[in-house]
């Protein structure tokens, strides 16, 4: 029975006795150092799915952490051979509040449970020793009708790309958006709902890009000079010594070692210099020729022309 009655209202009632948890919980800690309040947690709610067919009577707090920021509250559930942790809560102890209200999030494979515990005050907490206490389920039973069954219904969402990742758990209303190529519709009846996702060629695409020029119904390359490629689509170019083929981007770049020619600037520079030169003296060359070729005329005409006289010459004994 409460020890002072403040009046018909619930929490108040919670404050003075050991509620949420069971009458006879002791609400000390294994080491009896440490003694949960009853006015700190009045109010606790835990949605549990019945396919975990669990039992109401073995959901206990086993854990409390008490630190100068804050509280930490752990909830389990007792197998008979050990526990299950089912879900935790945080409590901020910086500031003066009554009949607060925290979310009790469900811990994996619990993770879909989104529960709540209602704090009364936390004054008489702050007076405990800090620190870390745990309990067994006799020390901290929680009531059964703390924990009910959850609402047939969708409690999250989650995505998967098929190799292993999976996205955070999505709560609310989630609107699924068809992407390119992809096709999203319903159906409804009185015994099912369904979303059908249909892959369908031209849905939702981006119209594909045409490069200037080119033909709409360029036909594909069969054969070069009748030659027809492997029947796994490859047509082999070899190069012999001095066709080379090299391998680039999105290409092949062909090289004709042979017929590059052996000098560069430098040397076409000094062969032509002197090829000028060579002209030039040809000409005077040339020039010499031609004065000599006067000068042989003249002797000619000079010497070989003119006679010794008219009168034979003596004979002689």
């Amino acid at each position: 029975m409460p020890l002072g009655q403040w009046n018909l209202e619930f929490l108040n009632h919670n404050a003075q006795r050991s509620y949420p948890l069971t009458a006879d919980a002791t609400k000390k800690d294994i080491t009896e150092s440490f003694e949960l309040p009853n006015d700190f947690i009045v109010g606790m709610d835990i949605p549990v799915s019945p396919a975990m067919d669990m039992e109401t009577g073995k959901f206990f707090i086993r854990q409390i952490g008490l630190y100068a920021s804050g509280a930490q509250i752990l909830v389990s559930y007792d197998t008979g051979s050990g526990y299950v942790d089912v879900a935790s809560a945080s409590i901020p102890l910086t500031s003066e509040f009554r009949n607060k209200v925290f979310a009790l999030g469900g811990i994996d494979p619990f993770d879909d449970i989104v529960g709540k515990i209602v704090i009364g005050k936390i004054t008489t907490m702050q007076a405990q020793p800090g620190g870390l206490f745990n309990f067994t389920i006799n020390n901290t039973r929680l009531e059964p009708q703390v924990i009910r069954p959850m609402i047939r219904g969708i409690s999250s969402f989650v995505v998967s790309d098929g190799l292993g990742n999976t996205s955070d758990r999505l709560y609310g209303d989630i609107e699924l958006i068809a992407g390119n190529n992809m096709q999203l519709s319903t159906v409804v009846t009185a015994t099912e709902a369904k979303i059908i996702v249909s892959a369908l060629n031209g849905e939702g695409t981006i119209t594909p890009c045409v490069c200037e020029g080119d033909a709409a119904t360029s036909p594909c390359i069969k054969s070069i000079n009748s030659v027809r490629p492997t029947p796994d689509g490859n047509l082999n170019l070899i190069g012999d010594d001095c066709l080379t083929f090299e391998p680039i981007e999105n290409g092949l770049k062909l090289t004709d070692s042979c017929c590059q020619p052996c000098c560069g600037c430098v040397e076409l520079e000094t062969i032509t210099k002197d090829l000028e030169r060579f002209n030039s003296e040809r000409a005077s060359l040339t020039l010499f020729i031609n004065s000599l070729a006067a000068q042989v005329a003249n002797l000619n005409t000079t010497v070989l022309g003119s006679r010794l006289g008219d009168k034979r010459c003596k004979d002689c004994d």
